[in-house]
């Protein structure tokens, strides 16, 4: 059945998952990164895949991996008190629009077009090994006046399809599914997203496409109002430019071969079409609802089994072999690893820290100018001889925004990266205690 009606599975379906979850349920210990995704990414033109743009699309191929790789990674970072100007995490959008300090970076000297918001996260030292009780700065910079997003927003639109599995699935499965037409796993599509790989015959734009058509388009737009809290101003809901891969269809499974299927009805593109028009901090908050799905009670009900496929794709990759950096810790942008001594952070943290992105870009015939967006996420930790948190030292911030230019890509790029040199020299000097 599709719609808005609930699938109910068969007597077999609640048995098998329960064996198919007994047989993975294994230690996921720290591993080496494989040092084959260098070139790997090269190999498979990750890298400069489009505009030939350093920050964008990392045409230089300078993006660096963490020396330790770990699904469960969380950020070990740890502070003994909350500080001047944080407090608790908020239970919505506009409660963290009041929240907002829109002064603090208002001396950066950036863009007049810039629209910035970061979350800088503090976790308790008292706070238990589940890093639940943490703390909160909001800080902004035209952080509540929505814009559109561009691709960035393409992890929303997954993170929304996981749910819609959850909720027709009654919580058995979400990104781990595979479609039945070629066989493809969610999570590893999402991979696709973010890499632009086009070794697959899919493209990123028609992918995101494809989620929204599994989630459902005014399910998207209902998620940042019912859920987040987000303004009746902005809006979420729109495709990519490009229909849904035709190869892919809407009948999933949990291992590519059980006859057990979840179907699930495809939501047209609504007439008229929705905008994407969103806000930074809507999205800030959003990407931290994912980031910290094992800690964050109060947005979202993204699961962690959901999010860590967000954010690293496929456990166990069938289109990419040996894939461990997916989903957004692969987006092929460069803007937050550029605007820092990377190679201090690795040595500080022990190899033990993570960047999560993803970035959007186009020209809008409306405004006449080129836009860059992005949504990001930085754990630099400050670890010391015994792999413990130094107390009171380290960086966890999420920061989304957007800057533009009206005479050449280039141009907007560049100024992203500035913008985002700037944010981030100022936050690590101000709030994680750190050399920059």
């Amino acid at each position: 059945s599709g719609g808005g009606g609930r699938f109910q599975p068969p007597t077999m379906w609640s048995s098998f998952m329960l064996l198919v979850s007994a047989l993975f349920l294994l230690t996921r210990a720290e591993a080496p990164t494989n040092p084959r995704i260098y070139s790997d990414r090269k190999a498979w033109g990750w890298c400069g895949w489009a505009q030939g743009l350093p920050g964008m699309d990392d045409s230089e191929c300078r993006k660096k991996f963490p020396p330790l790789f770990d699904r469960e990674f969380r950020c070990p970072i740890v502070f003994d008190e909350k500080g001047q100007g944080f407090g608790d995490p908020v239970a919505s959008v506009g409660e963290a629009m009041k929240r907002m300090d829109e002064t603090e970076l208002k001396d950066l000297d950036l863009p007049p077009t810039a629209r910035f918001a970061a979350i800088v996260v503090r976790r308790s030292s008292s706070g238990g090994d589940d890093g639940g009780n943490y703390w909160v700065r909001y800080i902004g910079l035209n952080a509540s006046s929505p814009y559109e997003p561009w691709s960035s927003s393409k992890v929303f639109a997954a993170a929304n399809a996981a749910g819609r599995l959850q909720e027709v699935s009654q919580g058995e499965i979400g990104l781990q599914a595979f479609e039945t037409g070629k066989g493809r796993q969610l999570a590893d599509l999402m991979s696709i997203v973010t890499s632009y790989d086009h070794t697959m015959n899919m493209t990123s734009n028609s992918l995101g496409a494809y989620f929204h058509s599994i989630g459902g388009h005014r399910e998207a737009n209902e998620y940042i109002h019912r859920v987040l809290g987000s303004p009746d101003i902005e809006s979420f809901g729109g495709n990519y430019g490009e229909a849904p891969p035709p190869s892919l269809n809407y009948n999933f499974t949990v291992d590519n071969r059980t006859f057990l299927h979840l179907p699930i009805w495809p939501d047209p593109t609504p007439s008229p079409p929705l905008s994407n028009y969103m806000s930074a901090v809507t999205m800030a908050t959003w990407l931290k609802s994912i980031v910290l799905a094992r800690e964050d009670r109060l947005n979202g009900n993204v699961r962690w089994e959901d999010a860590r496929d967000v954010l690293y794709g496929a456990e166990k990759s069938s289109m990419f072999p040996d894939l461990q950096w997916g989903g957004m810790s692969i987006s092929s942008d460069v803007y937050m690893q550029e605007a820092l001594n990377i190679s201090l952070i690795d040595s500080l943290s022990r190899g033990r820290w993570r960047i999560f992105s993803k970035f959007g870009f186009g020209f809008t015939t409306v405004r006449q100018r080129y836009e860059t967006t992005l949504n990001s996420y930085l754990c630099a930790p400050v670890l010391d001889d015994m792999e413990n948190p130094v107390p009171n030292r380290g960086l966890e911030v999420f920061v989304s925004g957007t800057v533009a230019d009206k005479t050449k890509d280039r141009a907007a790029d560049a100024k992203m990266q500035d913008a985002m040199r700037r944010i981030m020299h100022h936050l690590q000097a101000n709030y994680g205690g750190m050399e920059v």
